[in-house]
């Protein structure tokens, strides 16, 4: 996961893209005065079809799926859209 200023996601946005798609992660645009955003992959969007989400404490969530019998957990760090 990288996490990059919006001064410096806007300036470069197409390398930013490019980035997220080859490392197959995400990237955090942090932005001084508003919420957080994340650039994701399409294909990386609709894998998190069926998952849910639970606020850890202001800055984190858990995000989990539920298997039958199993629970799976995507992510538990950073705030996600």
């Amino acid at each position: 996961m990288r996490i990059i200023n919006f001064s410096d996601a806007r300036n470069s946005l197409r390398a930013v893209i490019d980035q997220v798609l080859e490392d197959a992660d995400v990237t955090i645009i942090s932005r001084r005065d508003a919420p957080d955003a994340v650039v994701m992959s399409l294909d990386h969007y609709t894998s998190l079809s069926g998952c849910w989400s639970r606020r850890i404490d202001e800055s984190n969530r858990l995000e989990y799926q539920v298997h039958e019998d199993a629970l799976l957990i995507i992510s538990c760090r950073y705030h996600h859209a």
